[in-house]
């Protein structure tokens, strides 16, 4: 039950950042539209800062359930501010109902098979072949409906797609973080789930920030100088040590160890690199939110941007689905094959720790990796940026 609980939660909840990134460029003019998509992600993120915090309070001092719970007054709280927004425009319009069935069955059996990939096996093949059948019957239902769930306009925008390809390696890199610091904090480090959250923190913290930060400075400077910096920032902040040893020992032979980046911690590590390396990737993955936005969004007719925010919002979480497949997938199968035997364990306790702190390690390489990648989506989406005019009238757009 909890399961479908949770199918329930996200459904609701996966709707409310395409809505606000529709409605960003309806309330705001053209020239405060980067800063409005900073300001969004920047909400987004606070929940990600406060949620861990109190989630883990509670579970510490009350217990792991009531965290849903609170769920509720939140939500309650939510429902009447929206009761402040101006009423959207509505249209009359059908919907691709076997298109949409066929894309949100696609999507599980992508992700059921993502979860598989560490062992191989024909199930795992029929998943990964019925998740393309099922996409190939949303590509035929999308072409024969008469509201096409995807319009093709959206297909002939290079910007759009582009920024939808980073916004995915971006969702890598997200996810990996968000589960791996606090899981690292709760297993290795041995800290409680308040503590955890607190660790966890200083990243959040940083990301919320520099996604507001984000808006204003590509509204001066334009998106490419934050996007593609983002991505780098925050791939030092995750393996900056390891990467730069590698090419140190590559052209000249040096056995360096540079501390920096999450995957050079040990068994223990102290502050200031703890936050050091965690506020870093906070920076990096949060400057970019707006840029990601406004080179996906800025070319895209007003009736199409609500279904182009959605499909930007899915391309990340695609990404973070993949990201979490990695860490419960190939973290165990990692673990398992770099496990000392039982001898080991009674002669050196140790020794499972360091070979869990191992893939951890790698987890945090994968994620530099991740943002690495999308670098070059980054800088195809902004190729072609030219920044809009001063107008500061809002939209006639539909939300």
């Amino acid at each position: 039950w909890s399961i479908v609980a949770r199918v329930v939660q996200s459904i609701g909840a996966g709707a409310v950042i395409p809505i606000s990134l529709a409605a960003a460029e309806t309330l705001v003019g053209v020239r405060r539209r980067i800063v409005a998509f900073g300001m969004v992600g920047a909400a987004a993120e606070a929940g990600s800062v406060f949620g861990p915090v109190y989630a883990g309070a509670i579970a510490d001092w009350i217990g792991w359930e009531y965290t849903f719970w609170s769920n509720i007054p939140l939500s309650l709280i939510a429902v009447a501010a929206l009761a402040k927004l101006p009423k959207g425009i509505r249209h009359d319009t059908s919907v691709d109902w076997i298109g949409a069935i066929a894309f949100t069955a696609g999507l599980t059996t992508l992700t059921v098979g993502l979860f598989r990939i560490s062992e191989p096996d024909l199930p795992m093949i029929l998943l990964f072949v019925a998740a393309t059948v099922l996409t190939s019957v949303v590509a035929i239902s999308n072409r024969m409906a008469s509201e096409k769930a995807v319009p093709r306009s959206l297909g002939k925008l290079k910007d759009f797609i582009w920024s939808n390809v980073a916004h995915f390696f971006i969702g890598v890199s997200l996810m990996i973080g968000l589960v791996s610091v606090p899981l690292l904090a709760g297993t290795i480090y041995g800290l409680s789930a308040l503590d955890s959250g607190l660790l966890l923190m200083r990243m959040t913290i940083a990301l919320g920030v520099s996604a507001l930060a984000g808006g204003i400075v590509a509204t001066y400077f334009g998106v490419r100088i934050p996007a593609v910096m983002g991505l780098v920032v925050a791939a030092i902040g995750f393996n900056g040590g390891r990467s730069l040893a590698d090419i140190a020992s590559f052209f000249f032979g040096t056995d360096w160890t540079i501390p920096l980046g999450i995957s050079t911690w040990g068994l223990q590590v102290q502050e200031p690199r703890v936050s050091i390396d965690l506020v870093l990737v906070g920076i990096g993955l949060g400057i970019l939110i707006a840029p990601i936005a406004e080179s996906a969004l800025r070319r895209v007719p007003e009736e199409d941007k609500g279904i182009a925010s959605g499909l930007l919002t899915l391309s990340r979480n695609i990404g973070m689905t993949a990201g979490l497949a990695v860490v419960a997938s190939l973290g165990t199968e990692q673990f398992l094959l770099t496990a000392p035997g039982l001898e080991e364990m009674i002669e050196r306790p140790e020794a499972a720790n360091e070979a869990g702190m191992a893939v951890f390690s790698n987890f945090f390489t994968y994620a530099s990796t991740a943002c690495i990648i999308g670098v070059i989506p980054a800088w195809l989406m902004t190729r072609n940026y030219e920044p809009d005019g001063d107008s500061t009238e809002p939209s006639k757009s539909t939300v």
